[in-house]
């Protein structure tokens, strides 16, 4: 199963996520609720430090990505960041729903 974590900050921003394990819905190469979350995660990791210019403290391993944006961003950085951070989480949850049995995500806000 992959379970992925979303950290909130005071605010209800997301300061960070964690994606870790394999689905196991198919065979290495063949596995599509795998193929799907790697590319929704990597995309908005590509699109914050790329686009919006973000630079992200992140951890890769196999089968995880832990990844934190910095406490202070600019006004600006944050709303274009918090676009992309609720876009990816939509897209989670709606691969989620269509693969339950495979995928848990649960938000923590850090006090």
């Amino acid at each position: 199963m992959i379970k992925i974590l979303i950290i909130r900050n005071q605010l209800g921003n997301i300061s960070g996520y964690k994606v870790k394990g394999h689905a196991n819905f198919d065979v290495y190469g063949k596995d599509i609720v795998c193929s799907a979350v790697s590319a929704t995660t990597q995309m908005i990791t590509n699109g914050l430090m790329e686009i919006v210019g973000v630079h992200l403290t992140i951890r890769k391993l196999e089968g995880l990505i832990d990844c934190r944006l910095p406490d202070h961003l600019p006004i600006r950085k944050r709303e274009e960041a918090n676009v992309l951070l609720e876009t990816m989480l939509l897209s989670l949850q709606n691969i989620s729903l269509d693969y339950p049995h495979y995928i848990s995500i649960e938000e923590r806000k850090v006090e």
